[in-house]
């Protein structure tokens, strides 16, 4: 059941990133949001490991609380906790793709951004409920 649920979300998702979003938002946030996902997401900012919220605020000439804010209010969700899921929705793109069956767990998680492979399969089980290496083995079944 997990793995099926988890296998529908890496295929086709709510935003290009799979992430839930809400568009009551002022037009100074909703622009925030635009820049913010263009960064995070077209121009794969999320892949850098070393990617913090202050730099990222930096980037898109705002500060840490403004940032914080629209996500937050966009999102429901945090910086961080909105970051691991889109490289975790991005991982498991991967994780099921033929073209990266010879790419280890390992060069996947830090291809998404994650520093470590033990960070990125807590995040990973955290997400999905499932460990990375029992999600790929198990999508080549079906």
């Amino acid at each position: 059941m997990l793995l099926k649920k988890n296998l529908d979300g890496s295929k086709s998702d709510l935003n290009p990133n799979g992430l839930k979003g809400n568009n009551i938002l002022s037009e100074e946030s909703h622009e925030l949001i635009r820049a913010f996902e263009d960064l995070m997401i077209h121009n794969r900012g999320f892949s850098k490991a070393d990617l913090t919220q202050e730099k990222t605020a930096k980037k898109l000439g705002t500060n840490r609380t403004y940032l914080s804010k629209a996500i937050n209010d966009h999102y429901k969700m945090s910086y961080s906790r909105w970051l691991n899921e889109l490289r975790i929705s991005e991982s498991k793109k991967m994780l099921i793709d033929e073209k990266f069956n010879h790419y280890s767990i390992e060069v996947i998680a830090t291809s998404v951004g994650f520093s470590s492979l033990s960070v990125f399969n807590s995040n990973f089980k955290s997400i999905t409920g499932l460990t990375p290496s029992y999600f790929r083995k198990n999508h080549t079944k079906h």
